[in-house]
């Protein structure tokens, strides 16, 4: 099942927190397939929860997303 960043087994703040350290300067993309995560929430609603859940780990790491 699809989840928001850092809710599953992927470890979403480990990697981004590797990344800076790295000196990543790539980007990000957001996948909201959140179907089942999510069922009777709108697509809008769940592109909104993706990009949330993104940002939080982006803030929890100190890493500048704009």
């Amino acid at each position: 099942m699809f989840v928001p960043a850092g809710k599953g087994d992927g470890r979403i703040g480990e990697l981004l927190s590797v990344l800076q350290k790295r000196g990543f300067g790539g980007f990000l993309s957001v996948e909201p397939h959140l179907n089942d995560y999510m069922p009777d929430a709108s697509n809008t609603e769940r592109v909104i929860a993706a990009i949330q859940a993104l940002q939080s780990l982006l803030k929890d790491n100190q890493i500048d997303w704009q």
